[in-house]
């Protein structure tokens, strides 16, 4: 085969691989309870520990966040980034691991960032 008809095929391959579009996976339909977070400060870089009460709930590819103080709300739509893996939401970065937190759980890294801090929270999701 020419290095030209070669070249040709596999351009044609890649044309029709783009014209399928990205893969879709849903949002996971889940509740994560916040386990521990850390906040840090973005002008100092000093870092603090905690362990809030904060839940995550995935509904219908829509993220809902709940505080003790505050009753659940509408925080943002998610889009996915990495195929039923990682996701974005707001200022956060969702990244759901495949590993086990606690029993029958699943493990959530929550990244968020804006201009008045940084958090990077790991949640507990049911399964």
């Amino acid at each position: 085969m020419s290095r030209k008809r070669g070249f040709l095929l596999a351009l044609m391959g890649l044309s029709a691989l783009t014209c399928l579009g990205p893969a879709r996976a849903s949002v996971p339909e889940t509740v994560c309870r916040l386990q521990r977070q850390t906040t840090i400060d973005p002008t100092t870089l000093a870092a603090t520990t905690s362990s809030p009460a904060e839940t995550y709930r995935f509904a219908n590819g829509k993220l809902y966040i709940a505080t003790p103080d505050r009753a659940e709300r509408f925080y943002s739509d998610v889009s996915e980034l990495e195929f039923g893996k990682r996701y974005a939401a707001g200022h956060k970065i969702l990244i759901f691991t495949g590993q086990t937190l606690l029993p029958r759980t699943e493990r959530l890294l929550a990244f968020h960032s804006d201009r008045l801090d940084i958090r990077v929270s790991e949640f507990a999701c049911a399964r």
